[in-house]
């Protein structure tokens, strides 16, 4: 669509003999006062098609396009590796926490404590010992400390793949439009100087005009010109 509309405007611009923005001002062509105004047509969209240089221009957007998407590519298998991990982490954390405490080993009474009934006087007598407190569970804190760091990791590559993606898109954009605009100002530039050679007052686009008498097509000289001007600049 894009392109479409700078083809569009360019064909204004040959219609209205005006330069595009850039363009080196080219001397108007000396119309005989004995002679009619000489009309010529052009298939500007068929041109910038065939043109070597859009080819050109289209190779190395797709080379550009295609190092973006590997990149984006990677960062999405960081991703993709990052998930199966922290997966990972909280079945092991839910396995961990769910898993019953290690049976307690049992005091055995003793013949005095239960004539008395005095249970502290009995662990004080020899052979019997006080029941140590259960430790804390050191090792589920740090599965859930895990757990949250790999959480802000993976979120952190999101936010960077979501940022990558509309770099490379507006980046990419910008660069097809100005590959766009220099061709088009290549063919503005031919155009002029092939309406000179054949002494064409106004050249305008055929796909641009409902109707037009015109039996003068200037597209395939035109294009013979760009390929020529091409070949001798490699």
């Amino acid at each position: 669509m894009r392109e479409k509309a700078l083809l569009f405007v360019l064909a204004v611009l040959l219609m209205a003999g005006v330069a595009p923005a850039g363009a080196v001002s080219v001397s108007k062509v000396q119309v005989a006062p004995r002679r009619g105004v000489v009309i010529a047509t052009i298939d500007l969209e068929r041109i910038f098609q065939a043109y070597p240089g859009t080819k050109k221009a289209k190779e190395e957007l797709e080379k550009l396009i295609l190092i973006k998407e590997n990149e984006i590519a990677g960062k999405r298998a960081e991703i993709f590796r990052l998930t199966e991990e922290l997966a990972r982490l909280k079945t092991q954390s839910s396995s961990s926490n769910s898993a019953p405490p290690p049976p307690s080993t049992a005091t055995p009474q003793s013949s005095t404590e239960t004539l008395t009934g005095g249970s502290t006087a009995a662990m004080d007598l020899p052979g019997f010992s006080q029941p140590e407190p259960a430790a804390p569970n050191i090792d589920a804190g740090a599965e859930q400390a895990a757990v949250n760091q790999k959480e802000a990791e993976l979120k952190t590559k999101k936010e960077e793949l979501r940022r990558m993606e509309r770099e490379a898109e507006k980046n990419l954009e910008a660069l097809e439009e100005a590959k766009t605009k220099t061709l088009l100002a290549k063919i503005y530039f031919a155009v002029r100087e092939l309406a000179e050679e054949k002494n064409v007052d106004v050249v305008v686009d055929k796909n641009a005009i409902l109707w037009g008498a015109s039996k003068l097509d200037l597209t395939d000289e035109l294009l013979r010109k760009l390929k020529s001007a091409m070949i001798e600049r490699e």
